[in-house]
Parts: C-alpha cells; sequence; structure tokens
C-alpha cells in the first residue's frame, strides 16, 4: 500500500475504536488499505480470511 493508503487505514482504526486484541485477531479493514482489486484477493488467500 502507499502512504496514503497506510495513513486512510489508520486513520479508521481510530475512529472504529478497534482494540489491540482485536488487531491481533485479524487485519479489519483490508480494503481501506488496500485499494486494488488483485492486492485484496490475494491477500484473503494468502491470510486465509474468510469471505
Amino acid at each position: 500500500p502507499s502512504t496514503s493508503e497506510l495513513l486512510d487505514w489508520i486513520g479508521v482504526l481510530l475512529k472504529s475504536g478497534i482494540t489491540i486484541d482485536e488487531l491481533k485477531r485479524g487485519i479489519p479493514f483490508l480494503g481501506v488499505l488496500l485499494k486494488k482489486e488483485k492486492d485484496l484477493e490475494i491477500a484473503i488467500e494468502k491470510l486465509k480470511f474468510p469471505t
């Protein structure tokens, strides 16, 4: 991800009130962090997130 995507993702995390424990379980709001559809598909496959 680019710097702006990373900053957007951090902003969403802060606004959502997500806890450290929730972050340890998985990467939330992955679509904010990865803008390209193909990158998102690859991440979901590699991290074995349910779709």
